[in-house]
């Protein structure tokens, strides 16, 4: 979710030691240490005016993208293209294989086209349940 640098140091201190706070800008990703073990903050990378933070998990063999969308986008084509171009360069298909593809954060695409499938990597990945009512869907 997104975080104002102001309250970070409070939102740290807040936290057991289970837990770990990685991202930048406004785009943060708590993790728990004992489910997760060490996450590596792989970078962030443009969506529109705003960024996707992506991250890796050893222990899962999980990949984690946090994002913050913008308003009035078409969410789907630009993850997409987005995160296809920054795994092409960064060579990240070289060092990682996941398992798993976890997309998180706050999508705001009530305001124009609602996301509920991606292809990452090759694999579809759906939204699984119903998402919580709230300013957005």
């Amino acid at each position: 979710q997104e975080v104002h640098s102001k309250y970070l140091d409070y939102y740290r201190s807040k936290l057991s030691p289970d837990y770990e706070l990685i991202g930048k800008n406004y785009n943060y990703l708590v993790t728990k240490k004992s489910s997760l073990g060490k996450v590596e903050n792989l970078g962030s990378f443009p969506l529109g005016d705003r960024e996707i933070l992506l991250c890796w998990s050893e222990r899962q063999k999980l990949l984690i993208l946090n994002l913050h969308a913008p308003h009035q986008i078409d969410l789907k084509i630009e993850i997409e293209k987005s995160f296809s171009q920054f795994w092409k360069s960064q060579r990240l298909d070289q060092m990682y294989s996941p398992s798993r593809i976890l997309v998180l954060g706050d999508f705001n695409d009530c305001y124009f086209k609602p996301l509920v499938e991606l292809k990452l990597l090759g694999r579809k990945l759906k939204q699984h349940g119903e998402s919580e009512y709230s300013c957005c869907t």
